[in-house]
């Protein structure tokens, strides 16, 4: 059965996604007050950044069913994923998304807390 409680035991359930988006949307101004930049888009992706003053968050949908490789994330913090399983990874020199997964990463600098 599906039910909150079920879900609030759970690291990597819907709930606990929802609460991690919103917990980063109320840390981050970018995603709620800042400027909307589109980076790329494809049948299979979406790139687009949010930017509040010199604060660059880049978030990335794989649409599709295949992994989808975001070549421009080089040493870019991740802060969600929506697997939830990537928190405070840097990305490498590429980062693989998986099938429908999204990603919000930090565009330069240092990691902030």
């Amino acid at each position: 059965m599906v039910n909150v409680a079920a879900q609030a035991d759970d690291p990597h359930s819907m709930l606990s996604l929802y609460r991690a988006l919103l917990a980063l949307r109320r840390a981050e101004p970018a995603l709620s007050i800042g400027t909307y930049i589109p980076v790329r888009a494809t049948e299979a992706v979406l790139v687009y950044e949010r930017q509040y003053e010199s604060r660059r968050l880049r978030v990335a949908l794989n649409m599709s069913a295949q992994e989808q490789g975001l070549p421009d994330a080089s040493g870019m913090p991740v802060l969600l994923s929506t697997y939830l399983d990537r928190m405070g990874q840097d990305a490498l020199t590429r980062l693989q998304l998986r099938p429908g997964e999204g990603v919000v990463v930090q565009v330069g600098g240092k990691r902030q807390s």
